[in-house]
């Protein structure tokens, strides 16, 4: 869509956000995940599984994946996390509630609103 003015964005902005707001829906908070430097990838894993009859990966697939033999207690950034998500075929949603900030990794769009 190509914006022609400020309107058109505002609109466009607003229904964006009323997307993701119903992505955000069913968000539950806390997936019990360790805080141990590693807390993204262990949600990551969670997610890939969520209402998943037989789980699609482990910590140990994704190690695997990422060519590592442990957990690195290490920070992942939101693209990474990302790029783990992509490889399973599924988009991501992050919602950073220190920042109220929303960010969409999907196929066919990345951005922050």
């Amino acid at each position: 869509m190509t914006i022609n003015n400020k309107n058109d964005y505002h609109t466009e902005m607003k229904s964006n956000i009323e997307n993701l707001n119903n992505k955000f829906y069913d968000y539950k908070p806390g997936e019990n995940v360790p805080s141990d430097g590693n807390c993204g990838i262990y949600a990551i894993c969670n997610a890939l599984n969520d209402n998943k009859t037989k789980n699609i990966t482990k910590i140990a697939d994704l190690l695997g994946l990422l060519n590592l033999s442990m957990l690195p207690n290490y920070w992942w950034s939101d693209d990474e996390l990302a790029s783990i998500a992509n490889y399973y075929n599924h988009d991501t949603y992050i919602y950073i509630m220190t920042r109220t900030k929303w960010v969409q990794f999907t196929e066919q769009k990345k951005g922050n609103l």
